[in-house]
């Protein structure tokens, strides 16, 4: 994961852009709080292609910040960014208590605002923190605004609706 997010065509996109080294991301890894962050490798045909989170959940306030990367290149714009996000979006909707999302995106990453919005979220009224929009999700509306994202994900699953989580 480091690789890749080390990438710079990922990181350029990123609030934290410097190259992050091996002791750094243990830091980062040791700072998670297990019932706070959650941090899933996404994976296509056993292989890695991306990274997806839900992260500093506040379970009072029912809020956590989400956000996505993808470095399988031939894989964007497909469907598997898509289905990752919807079933993340819906694990923390459906089976936890989590009523709001928030993302942030570099302002000129206009694939990333797009996607953000097909997903339902929204701006979000914080003050402008150039070069970063906010947005965000609420369980209240997603599912109505992303229904005809969750019969293509049918449509591609079949019968196969499995969503494999391993704890490494």
């Amino acid at each position: 994961v480091r690789h890749w997010r080390n990438a710079q065509e990922i990181r350029s996109f990123m609030e934290f852009q410097d190259y992050i080294s091996p002791e750094m991301q243990r830091n980062w890894f040791q700072s998670l709080d297990d019932l706070r962050d959650f941090y899933f490798v996404i994976e296509l045909q056993n292989e890695p292609v991306g990274l997806i989170h839900t992260s500093s959940i506040d379970w009072k306030k029912k809020t956590g910040n989400s956000g996505l990367f993808i470095w399988k290149k031939e894989i964007l714009g497909s469907h598997v960014p898509v289905l990752a996000s919807l079933s993340m979006v819906d694990f923390f909707f459906d089976f936890c208590t989590v009523k709001k999302l928030y993302a942030k995106v570099m302002t000129d990453n206009p694939v990333a605002i797009r996607y953000n919005a097909q997903l339902g979220f929204k701006p979000a009224e914080e003050p402008d923190h150039k070069p970063f929009l906010h947005f965000l999700l609420e369980k209240k509306n997603y599912f109505s605004l992303t229904r005809q994202l969750h019969e293509m994900a049918e449509l591609v699953g079949g019968d196969m609706h499995e969503v494999i989580i391993e704890n490494d």
